[in-house]
């Protein structure tokens, strides 16, 4: 209320209405006071141009004065341009600019007396809308709710004159609409958000703001870009890889599919990690950290605090644009390693000889078999058993052993395992180069091999149907015709329906490695198979004829040997070898082809650091990594360095995995424990620094795992290891004639701390190298091999042993490869495929799983060379690899896949092939193969001693392995159940990164720089690799150290 004395004694008030809005109409009454009342008040601001104003005075019968104008300039003085007028004054502001406006305001008699009292009135005229520009913020496009909107923002506005009283807000289904929400007074805020509102889901909507002076001037509205209701949750992640081995400060770079969203789509992936399946106990869900966008389906978290040895557990969901998680995806955990660790690294062991092959079984003890007959001066008799503690365990009794070589073993599912080598009697009975052999140590008596092989088996491979594919010197079986190749049937028979013609010109030496469809991969030294030229590595079909689709994407093969061959879970082929290309391509000593026999291009593995590079051994990890293992003559003033890397599933070159230092001899076997510690065995006798006399183990980062001790180990070189799966017994081959100062010649089987297993008793062992061994399902093993003898006995070149080791007399192949076995493999049905030389040439027979031959596999003439590996793929087609550079008469460089009969299979072509050996190869899951040997081309592109080939033969061209193992071969392949391949060998680089025997790689050929192996190995080549069901890596071949630790020629790694 505004008082106003307009007469002495007279008082008056002003009644001022505002009508229709353009208009004030003012009621003067007199109420005899000295004040005059005014209702309502006066505006403090408006945009009225025309006022209309009513007086009614009794004493101010002659009208009224007023004045009008701005404040800053006008005058209250009555006498100077004071307006009169009647009790209706009408004022218009048109012309007076917008501002502060004054209103005075007289009442006067009829004789002309203006009244002594002056009513002023003031207020501000502003016409003029608030400025609102800028952006109006609806969250950030997208929003799960249907009854809330986001919270929106937006700018102030500015008002010259009467100034922003308030802000009204509406929602609408298009820009500017109101059909969701009319004008709503905010209040001066500037920020809102709208509850109990009905949004649809699917629907786009739109927010408006404008703001309103104190003059009620509206600015134009400030509309937002909407935002879309999205209230549905992406689908779960399907698959999820979280790899096998993280750091304590990093998870590991982990793999998914892509997400799933129907409505705003996939905006970014979140992860958190706990200590059990789906617990977030260490990070609760965060973004993951990316190599490129929020959208890669790779990524990992920093910045942790793990244990090291610790399994976590990581889960992952995707988040869309709405902000709406997925379901999460559980990981199958991975273990937080800083450094592999040689497990016995303090052990003062020492084995006479190389180890040539590591089985891992069930229990985690594990045989050695190999070239030694002492083991930390105790005569040994080229294999003995371990305990999961290293230490020499007893329960498998070889009792005397084999009397010559032991180059590899195979487990079958009952446990049994098969020897193969260059022995001809175990326990002193006559085993003609391949034995079977009881979890006890005893010979199988059920496996009937008659003569055996005429000469050296050097690899074996079970099929998934039970049947044992073998390779080697050999020309016959039990006086049946076997080319270097053959497959026995469970029983020990040849099997005679597959045929691989005139087999391999020159051995094969490397092992067989059997796809799941059947087909066997082959790798070794040989130029021919069955009359046709074919450059170290080949694939049967599970017939025993060349895979043509296969081999005509090898072309011209490998230059050189392939040693060792593994299987990737995706098909892939892990190659180890002398060669320096495959059909044409330039690939040193380690190559992955595709499982078409490609190469793999996209591994990039390359090993380099000397002259001439010699890989021995490959083998990938289930993680997908891959550990190479072999060695380098290097000019002046160096000489030879032993070599052990691991690589990342492309071939770079893994930095996690420490190998630089300390193995002083060559690695020939690696094996993965499930824990995911690696065995290595070979001829060193320091790892690193460590003593390990030809075994030991290794912790994922390439350590010394110290809490392996298998005594003084192996006297010489392992040439293999077989894991049997449910105990984790480990069964060793090679050239050894002691073990931990025991004499056991040339096999063992020992526990999972490396003790020799004392219940599996071999007597006397083979008098001869075992070259090969095979585990059956039923705990049986397959050897073969250079002996004669196996515990006084005479025997063929292919032996069963019971699971005590006893000699198993229901095999015999007799006199079929006089020569000897070179490879053999184990199918599913219990058929036994062995390879090695008959009559002349090179050839696979098949047995039964009694000893006699298969008649309905055949490889006619088979191999010109060697077949060095065969493979068994899951639909029964064999992959060989090795030497040769025919098969069946006609070009087929070192690889050729059969069919299950023997016959060559026509889907898988490699092209021109390897140019030289394949050593190793490993069917991956995806079906692709990796190849690995001493070969630089592969179908004329390089893949310097690794390749991986596509499931026809033709090279991957996604594996990358860049300069691959430059001089260097890959002998053993082994493939983690992450992707990850390990290999081993001898080399001492890969794609210029030094890595020496032994390494580790992703599963796109990348060097997995987590795989820390310390020191690594000094001098080594690695033979043989298995993977154990906690992860840690056994590894056997010819080495003295490791991370600076005496280590002889075996080797676990772990954390």
């Amino acid at each position: 209320m505004v008082a106003i004395k307009l007469i002495k004694f007279l008082s008056y008030y002003f009644l001022m209405i505002l009508l229709s809005g353009c208009e004030i109409k003012v009621d003067i009454r007199d109420i005899r006071s000295k004040t005059i009342n005014i209702f309502p008040e006066f505006p403090i601001a408006s945009n009225l141009l025309q006022y209309h104003l009513t007086a009614s005075c009794k004493k101010c019968d002659g009208g009224y004065l007023y004045k009008i104008g701005p404040k800053e300039t006008l005058n209250c003085d009555s006498s100077d341009g004071a307006t009169p007028s009647s009790s209706v004054i009408n004022i218009d502001l048109t012309s007076v600019p917008d501002g502060n406006i004054k209103l005075c305001l007289w009442g006067y008699y009829k004789k002309g007396v203006v009244l002594d009292n002056l009513a002023v009135f003031e207020w501000i005229k502003d016409t003029v809308a608030p400025s609102l520009s800028g952006s109006l913020l609806e969250g950030d496009g997208y929003y799960s709710s249907t009854s809330r909107s986001p919270v929106i923002n937006w700018p102030a506005a500015t008002d010259e004159l009467s100034g922003v009283d308030h802000y009204e807000v509406a929602m609408g289904t298009s820009p500017g609409a109101t059909d969701t929400l009319s004008w709503l007074d905010l209040g001066n805020i500037l920020f809102y958000y709208q509850e109990n509102i009905l949004l649809a889901s699917g629907q786009t909507y739109y927010a408006s703001i404008r703001a309103i002076d104190k003059a009620g001037n509206i600015s134009t509205p400030l509309n937002g870009t909407g935002w879309y209701v999205d209230p549905s949750v992406p689908l779960s992640i399907s698959t999820f890889n979280d790899m096998n081995f993280g750091s304590s400060s990093e998870t590991p770079l982990m793999e998914w599919s892509q997400g799933q969203d129907l409505e705003s789509g996939v905006d970014h992936y979140q992860m958190a990690l706990g200590t059990a399946p789906g617990l977030t106990d260490i990070l609760n869900f965060t973004n993951v950290i990316y190599p490129n966008s929020s959208t890669d389906l790779i990524g990992k978290l920093t910045g942790l605090n793990l244990n090291n040895g610790q399994i976590y557990y990581p889960s992952i969901r995707a988040v869309d644009k709405a902000s709406n998680p997925s379901t999460a995806t559980q990981g199958n955990g991975f273990r937080a390693v800083n450094q592999w660790k040689n497990l016995n690294a303090n052990s003062n062991s020492f084995i006479n000889g190389e180890i040539k092959k590591i089985a891992i079984q069930p229990d985690g003890k594990r045989i050695l078999a190999g070239a030694f007959n002492m083991v930390g001066g105790t005569p040994v008799p080229g294999v003995f058993q371990l305990d999961s503690a290293g230490a020499q365990d007893t329960t498998m009794n070889f009792g005397t052993g084999f009397n010559s070589n032991l180059y590899d073993m195979a487990r079958q599912t009952d446990g049994k395992i098969i020897f193969v080598g260059g022995f001809t009697t175990y326990q002193d009975v006559p085993q003609g180069r391949i034995a079977r052999l009881n979890v006890d140590g005893s010979i199988d008596s059920t496996f009937s091999t008659g003569s055996g092989f005429d000469a050296s088996a050097f690899a074996i491979a079970i099929q998934p149907n039970g049947k044992i594919l073998v390779i080697g010197y050999f020309t016959s079986y039990n006086g049946t015709n076997a080319p270097g190749l053959a497959r026995l049937n469970s029983d020990g028979s040849i099997d005679t329906t597959f045929n691989c013609g005139s087999g391999f010109d020159q051995l094969v030496s490397a092992k067989i490695l059997v796809q799941t469809d059947g087909k066997i991969i082959i790798g070794g030294f040989f130029n021919s198979f069955n009359g046709a030229g074919q450059g170290r590595f080949l694939r049967l079909n599970s017939d025993g004829t060349l895979d043509s689709a296969f081999m005509s994407n090898v072309g011209t093969g490998f230059d050189n040997a392939v040693k060792s061959l593994d299987l990737q879970s995706d098909g892939k082929i892990l190659l180890a070898g002398y060669f320096s290309s495959y059909n044409g391509t330039s690939k040193s000593a380690v190559a992955r082809i595709n499982g078409d026999g490609t190469i793999d291009s996209t591994f990039t593995a390359v090993i380099s650091g000397g002259s001439f590079v010699l890989m021995d051994v490959v083998k990938a990890q289930s993680d997908g990594k891959i550990i190479i293992g072999g060695s380098a003559i290097i000019y002046s003033p160096f000489g030879f360095k032993n070599v052990l890397t691991r690589v990342n599933a492309n071939g770079s070159a893994d930095g996690t995995f420490s190998s630089s230092i300390g193995l002083t001899g060559s690695v020939y076997s690696i094996a993965q424990q499930p824990d995911a510690k690696i065995l290595l065995s070979g001829s060193f006798t320091l790892y690193a620094g460590s003593t390990n006399s030809k075994i030991t183990r290794i912790n994922v980062d390439g350590t010394n795992d110290s809490s392996f001790n298998p005594g003084t180990g192996p006297n010489n070189t392992i040439s293999a290891m077989l894991l049997e799966p449910t105990w984790g017994k480990i069964l060793v081959v090679g050239q050894f004639t002691a073990v931990n100062g025991s004499v056991i010649n040339n096999i063992v089987r020992v526990n999972i701390d490396d003790s020799i297993d004392t219940s599996f008793s071999t007597g006397s062992g083979f008098d001869g190298t075992v070259i090969e061994a095979l585990l059956q399902s039923d705990g049986k093993v397959l050897l073969t091999g250079g002996f004669a003898k196996y515990n006084g006995s005479s025997v063929s070149p292919l032996v069963r042993l019971s699971s005590d080791g006893t000699l198993d007399s229901s095999i015999n192949v007799g006199s079929t490869f006089p020569s000897g076995i070179n490879s053999i493999v184990l199918q599913n049905d219990g058929k036994i495929l062995v390879a090695g030389l008959n009559t002349g040439s090179y050839k696979i027979k098949r047995y039964n799983s009694d000893g006699s031959i298969d008649n309905s596999f055949s490889v006619g003439s088979g191999f010109d060379n060697v077949i060095t590996r065969m493979v068994i793929q899951i639909d029964g087609k064999i992959l060989v690899g090795g030497s040769f550079t025919t098969y069946l008469g006609a070009p087929q460089s070192r690889l050729v896949r059969l069919n299950s009969d023997g016959s060559k299979d026509s889907t898988f072509d490699t092209g021109s092939g390897f140019d030289n050996v394949i050593y190793s190869m490993v069917i991956q899951v995806d079906g692709k193969i990796l190849v690995g040997g001493r070969f630089t081309l592969v179908n004329g592109s390089s893949a310097v001693g690794l390749v991986r080939l596509n499931s026809n033969g033709s090279v991957d061209s996604n594996f990358f392995i860049g300069t691959g193992f430059v001089n260097g071969a890959v002998y053993s392949i082994v493939t983690q159940s992450d992707g990850k391949i390990i290999l081993g060998g001898s080399f001492v680089s890969y794609n210029n990164t030094s890595a020496i025997s032994l390494l580790r790689l992703n599963s796109n050929g990348t060097i997995d720089t987590t795989f820390n192996l310390g020191a690594g190995f000094y001098s080594a080549a690695v033979n043989t690799i298995e993977v154990n069901s906690e992860g840690k890596i056994i590894i056997g071949g010819f080495f003295t150290s490791f991370d600076n630790k005496p280590s002889s020629n075996e080797l676990i790694l772990g954390w």
